[in-house]
């Protein structure tokens, strides 16, 4: 049994993650929106970890700052390459900058997630089932 701040934020990873399949399945060029919600799910799992073990963090860490807080408890979130995400992040949400992801940008955010995602949820023993309010 998961506590319900838990599981909204668990929630909150898996939409994201849904919202990743969907925008990839699109025949139109959405790689910002695949690499955006890539990035919040990837956030979103690596603060689930913190809070199923009642460590303490602040929102305004960087998804590299949280996975290495993370691997301070479980060294396996090492082997995730989260070095250029949050800087591909910055720049396609920059309002200074004209940016579009590519493809490969896109697809490797993808699967980044999707690791993510799945490890942290089988560390936790949750299911997508189990998250329902």
């Amino acid at each position: 049994m998961i506590d319900d701040y838990l599981k909204i934020c668990l929630l909150k990873a898996n939409n994201n993650y849904r919202a990743i399949q969907i925008l990839s399945g699109s025949k139109e060029n959405l790689n910002d929106g695949v690499c955006i919600n890539s990035h919040m799910c990837i956030e979103r799992c690596l603060q689930s970890f913190l809070i199923s073990i009642n460590i303490d963090f602040r929102l305004i860490y960087t998804v590299n700052e949280l996975q290495k807080l993370c691997s301070q408890f479980d060294s396996h979130f090492n082997n995730f390459d989260l070095g250029t995400l949050s800087k591909l992040k910055d720049k396609i949400t920059s309002e200074e900058e004209l940016y579009f992801s590519s493809d490969n940008e896109a697809k490797k955010f993808y699967k980044t997630a999707a690791e993510v995602k799945d490890f942290v949820f089988k560390k936790l023993n949750v299911t997508a089932d189990d998250l329902k309010l």
